[in-house]
């Protein structure tokens, strides 16, 4: 049995593996990881872990190929099932994204007695997240087609209940960038795309049990299924699961009236991107709709600054929020649930509706239509993920142009909508701190800055529904060794990335007087 100090010696190493591998540093977190594995030979946890480490390290030199030959190592470890879920996603997304079906079909051949030996076990709501299960299983379906093992078929749709609000969405015409060195894939969808209005609505679910599993919210209804809300369909072994786990739960709380949902799959991710621009518009929706509603529920505490700040602006919201708790059953006699979640979510703010976005801008900026102080131009690094590797150079080119940093993560909510409407410029690498162009003056120019693979395209709809003067850089520099984590990971687009200050300086001399 290993002692506190071996233990926290593994555990030490295992994270400069990871500290190593987040700073790029690949090759150093390889022989790490390997030296870890040899130093604790003896604690198959030590071994288990660095091997995880190891795979993520290997992912990103050589892509999912190079570390694909450790999975059935990975599988047969201690580590828990979301690590296993999510080591076999990665190899088996790239496999499904170059045609190879028939390797597709073996990865999942070798999990699938894995995870019918966690459906055995109670599971730890810790021990999944229900998107990789969901990407998972939809691979599964697509590549076994009519022979899908029946663990990775997902349930039926279970319906959210009755609509008792309905209404449709302004969807605005939208301008291509100013500038723009390439668009991503989804520019360019976005331009091509023949929008749809799908409309807004709200659900009223009775007798609804609500539960908190790990990072994610659980909504079952008075027939003990397992809504489409907020998620969509689940593969049958999450829900097995799910259901299985729920049944140790002692603990029982019992919400009369009626409530508002605001949460969705992104329930845990204290986003201020998605916090404003789809959780606090069905707040303002609701409202708007004349929905009559005792509690607002959340998924976690309103401890951040631009929660209690936005959540602000609703007479009384304050004080009728609720948050979940986890290892607790809730049971709530009516909860309001609105659409605009799971497979129907539509970032950034219903197909970014124009009314809804305008409705936001006017609470950020209390109702003032204009800023009459003195004007700045700024920039908004990135220190951690998706930063820019050459930060210092592109900083001295901004400085030269009067453009002064600014770290949002070190000021207040509020200090930082005064910081964007007082902007005259603004440069930033995408990132939730852009969800602040909502409250820039008309006419601003915005240039966002994209790693190779880039990312969402929320600041290119809200600034083209605001008018502002919107260009965009995606990484075309970085050298071939960068492409590698997209290839690890299907979501990935926090690789650091490098930006040509030339095309700054053709923006710059262009776009800023």
């Amino acid at each position: 049995m290993s002692t506190t100090t071996e233990t926290e010696n593994w555990t030490e190493s295992v994270q400069k593996v990871g500290r190593l591998t987040s700073e790029m540093q690949i090759d150093q977190a390889i022989d790490a990881a390997n030296l870890c594995m040899e130093r604790f030979a003896e604690n198959p946890d030590a071994v288990g872990w660095a091997r995880f480490a190891l795979f993520q390290a290997t992912g990103l030199k050589g892509g999912p190929d190079a570390a694909r030959p450790l999975l059935p190592a990975i599988l047969s470890s201690r580590i828990n099932f979301a690590a296993k879920i999510g080591c076999s996603l990665a190899v088996v997304s790239n496999l499904w994204q170059e045609n190879r079906a028939e390797e597709v079909r073996d990865v999942l051949k070798s999990l699938q007695p894995h995870i019918e030996d966690w459906c055995r076990k109670v599971p730890h709501p810790d021990d999944f997240t229900i998107t990789d299960c969901r990407y998972l299983s939809r691979i599964a379906q697509r590549a076994f087609g009519e022979d899908t093992p029946s663990c990775f078929l997902s349930v039926g749709e279970v319906p959210v209940g009755k609509v008792i609000a309905h209404a449709s969405v302004e969807i605005a015409p939208l301008r291509a960038p100013i500038l723009a060195n390439k668009f991503t894939g989804q520019h360019r969808y976005l331009l091509e795309a023949n929008l749809q209005d799908t409309g807004i609505s709200f659900y009223a679910l009775k007798d609804a049990t609500v539960l908190v599993c790990g990072a994610d919210i659980i909504v079952i209804d008075d027939a003990d299924r397992i809504t489409k809300f907020p998620h969509g369909p689940l593969p049958q072994f999450l829900e097995r699961g799910i259901l299985q786990w729920r049944e140790n739960l002692k603990q029982r709380l019992s919400v009369p009236g009626v409530s508002l949902a605001l949460f969705d799959q992104f329930a845990q991710k204290k986003n201020l991107c998605h916090w404003v621009v789809d959780w606090f518009p069905r707040l303002l929706l609701a409202n708007k709709y004349g929905l009559h509603y005792d509690r607002i529920i959340g998924a976690f505490p309103l401890a951040l600054d631009f929660e209690r700040y936005t959540i602000g602006k609703v007479p009384q919201a304050l004080e009728k929020f609720l948050c979940l708790q986890p290892q607790i059953t809730h049971h709530f006699e009516t909860l309001l649930i609105p659409d605009n979640v799971g497979d129907n979510l539509c970032h950034p703010a219903y197909n970014c509706d124009a009314s809804i976005i305008r409705e936001i801008r006017s609470a950020l900026r209390d109702g003032k239509t204009s800023f009459a102080g003195e004007r700045r131009r700024i920039y908004i690094p990135r220190r951690h993920s998706r930063y820019v590797v050459n930060d210092a150079e592109l900083q001295d080119l901004l400085k030269r142009h009067e453009f002064e940093t600014i770290d949002t993560d070190s000021l207040s909510f509020s200090d930082q909508i005064d910081a964007f409407c007082a902007a005259s410029a603004v440069v930033a690498p995408h990132g939730a701190a852009l969800t602040n162009l909502l409250v820039c003056e008309e006419g601003t120019p915005v240039l966002e800055l994209f790693p190779k693979f880039g990312g969402s395209i929320a600041f290119f709809w809200i600034s083209s529904i605001l008018n502002l003067r919107y260009s965009c850089y995606v990484d075309d520099i970085s050298t071939p060794g960068y492409e590698a984590p997209m290839r690890a990971s299907p979501l990935f687009n926090d690789a650091p990335f490098l930006v040509d200050t030339k095309f700054v300086e053709r923006w710059l001399s262009e776009e800023v007087v």
